[in-house]
């Protein structure tokens, strides 16, 4: 999929390609499901290598032959990318796959937040989760989870997935669960 957002111009610049081949093996053979997938970070490196291929891939098409190559070749490319950015963006648009299925996470004040701050002491050192460690920003003793865990007076975490798309490991990987860390489940 990563490979069809440039539209395949890439592949008439090959040399330019060498630079990632490592990077690119490293992702497509990896036992771990995580790496060979697009929802993945891992192939975030690959990316400017992909662009400057096609860039240089496009400079090599003969536009003569082309009547408008100049409205032709960035509307495909835009057209594509519109398209899968549609689909597989993290929204629960129409007809997209939705696959990371936020949930919304309100900015507003939590009453529960406000209950654990009520009930401890302002001079109490805290181990706190990243995600509502904000919350608790005010005091001079915070450390961000797992750090000072055993040293702390509480440890506040909010256990709450930030998907509801858990447990979406691949049918073909269910007797390997345990080993598996590329699983959105296994990160939350």
């Amino acid at each position: 999929m990563l490979l069809l957002l440039f539209s395949g111009f890439f592949l008439l610049a090959p040399e330019f390609l060498i630079v990632g081949i490592a990077d690119l093996a490293a992702n497509l053979l990896s036992a771990n499901p995580m790496p060979r997938s697009i929802f993945a970070y891992h192939s975030v490196c690959l990316i400017p290598i992909f662009t400057i291929a096609t860039i240089y891939g496009v400079k090599r098409i003969p536009f003569k032959k082309i009547r408008q190559p100049i409205v032709i070749l960035p509307g495909l490319i835009l057209s594509v990318n519109l398209i899968w950015g549609y689909l597989y963006a993290p929204l629960p648009l129409p007809g997209s796959f939705n696959y990371w299925a936020p949930r919304p996470f309100a900015n507003w004040k939590d009453p529960k937040v406000a209950a654990i701050r009520s009930a401890i002491d302002e001079n109490d050192s805290l181990s706190v989760q990243n995600n509502i460690a904000a919350h608790f920003s005010q005091r001079e003793k915070l450390y961000l989870f797992p750090s000072k865990v055993g040293e702390t007076d509480f440890i506040i975490l909010r256990l709450e997935s930030p998907t509801s798309n858990v447990n979406n490991i691949p049918e073909k990987y269910i007797s390997r669960r345990k080993d598996i860390l590329g699983t959105l489940d296994s990160h939350l």
